[in-house]
């Protein structure tokens, strides 16, 4: 079988150029969802940012999905229904990740781009924790690290900027999060979704035909 098609560049024009249509619809609840996952995540020992992102990646998908690039921000709290995957998803990938950016930083970025998808492949495609780690790994591989981890920095980047700003840096983060979110999500959309079919083997796990996601016919 050839992939020849799956190995197009993931195309980072479209992925700001998307984010920032949406951002511009939905500012401000953008970044009071930014404001609530900081404090909860926070308040809860970031026991709740597991799925409380996972929300966040189906309200982002939905904005994104939809031709109104409308935020809904119930959507936020809607995946507590597989708190501890979702749990688990965030701390067996946050925490390598953290290590590995104190680790001169690249071993991070790296870490972060190969499990970019994670999050949604658990939500969308009903995978277990270790399902969806291993596919977003090798859906990245397949498809070419090099942009994916160019969006990865990019991510990086936008993190860390607050940190470089007296008094207000952790405002301007709040501004900057949706940002990589909508970024992240589009990457998603266009490494995924609209590459099912040549990625069969991998979105079905466990022997299942794959079936189109409702939010691509």
């Amino acid at each position: 079988m050839s992939y020849a098609s799956v190995s197009t560049p993931l195309d980072l024009g479209r992925c700001v150029n998307e984010a920032l249509a949406v951002y511009h619809k939905n500012g401000i609840v953008l970044v009071l969802a930014a404001i609530i996952l900081e404090f909860l995540s926070v308040l809860s020992l970031f026991i709740l940012c597991g799925p409380l992102s996972g929300g966040i990646w189906l309200m982002t998908l939905a904005a994104l999905s939809s031709s109104e690039r409308k935020i809904d921000i119930g959507l936020m709290f809607s995946m507590f229904k597989r708190f501890g995957p979702l749990v688990g998803l965030f701390f067996l990938t946050t925490i390598p990740i953290v290590i590995g950016l104190c680790l001169l930083i690249v071993p991070g970025i790296l870490l972060m781009a190969l499990w970019m998808y994670a999050f949604p492949l658990l939500i969308e495609r009903n995978m277990s924790v270790t399902e969806a780690m291993s596919a977003s790994w090798r859906i990245v591989l397949r498809n070419g690290m090099g942009w994916n981890l160019l969006l990865a920095a990019i991510v990086f980047a936008f993190a860390i900027v607050p940190g470089f700003i007296p008094w207000f840096g952790w405002i301007v983060g709040w501004f900057l999060a949706p940002v990589t979110w909508l970024m992240v999500s589009s990457a998603y959309i266009q490494q995924v979704r609209e590459r099912e079919a040549e990625l069969a083997d991998i979105l079905s796990p466990r022997g299942f035909p794959v079936e189109p996601n409702a939010a691509t016919t």
